[in-house]
């Protein structure tokens, strides 16, 4: 009798787990308050995997997203994703045992026009295609620590010049509990060496050098005097150092994993 019962009780877990797998997801997003910041459009599919229509962050979507769960964390005690979408691809995991969320070997695409659109106005508005490259991003206690990553910015440009100045590779990693920044071009027009980093005091410093190309129009060269110093004959600096707001460092977590 009463392995009877042992066995009736493991066979009901079993079957409310799954039932709860596969519930879904427009129960399961009843029961969740997202943030102001988030909006979802037509979405259908249960935990394990579906779509999403569009995912929306502050005004930047994400369209057409694909998610499916990785079975195989299960064992050890996360939950992992793969998610497609229009605009890139992420892999994510939870942990449940440390509560925190990892996101490897992800990317992402956008338009520059619709990345600065978050952003205050600037007075030299830039052109081309962001490519964001998460090596590995963990969120941990509403802190963010970042392994390595990446931003290119491809066919870069200036708003009223019609010219493509290449592209450029903007390269940040944890070491030593700072953020180590490197900038370089990929053969581009306009040459770009630089180097900085961001201390856990919020303090951060760097230094870009710039070197154009003889001839390079009117209009680019007067959006580069916008933010550098002329140094000579068509080189040009930033020179750069302050120190970020407590309540802006607060959320970057220095200590390697």
């Amino acid at each position: 009798m009463r392995k009877f019962l042992g066995l009736s009780l493991f066979f009901i877990v079993c079957l409310a787990v799954a039932l709860a797998l596969n519930m879904p997801l427009v129960h399961v997003l009843a029961e969740v308050k997202l943030p102001d910041n988030v909006r979802l459009n037509n979405f259908n599919g249960t935990i394990l995997n579906g779509r999403i229509d569009v995912l929306e962050v502050n005004g930047l979507q994400a369209t057409g997203l694909e998610y499916r769960n990785d079975p195989e964390c299960i064992l050890s005690l996360k939950w992992c994703y793969r998610i497609l979408f229009d605009q890139g691809e992420v892999r994510i995991s939870a942990n449940a045992i440390d509560q925190s969320v990892t996101l490897l070997n992800s990317n992402l695409n956008y338009p520059v026009s619709e990345v600065i659109s978050m952003f205050p106005a600037l007075l030299v508005k830039p052109t081309g295609a962001l490519e964001v490259i998460i090596d590995s991003l963990t969120i941990k206690q509403q802190q963010f620590t970042l392994g390595s990553g990446s931003i290119l910015w491809k066919q870069a440009g200036v708003e009223g010049a019609a010219i493509d100045l290449g592209e450029y590779r903007l390269n940040a990693a944890l070491s030593n509990q700072a953020y180590l920044l490197t900038i370089r071009d990929n053969s581009a027009l306009l040459k770009v060496d630089g180097k900085g980093q961001l201390k856990s005091n919020g303090q951060y410093n760097f230094t870009i050098n710039i070197e154009s190309e003889p001839g390079l129009q009117n209009s680019i060269k007067t959006a580069l005097e916008f933010v550098a110093k002329k140094r000579g004959l068509n080189k040009y600096s930033i020179l750069q150092n302050g120190e970020i707001p407590p309540r802006v460092i607060s959320q970057l977590s220095f200590k390697q994993s």
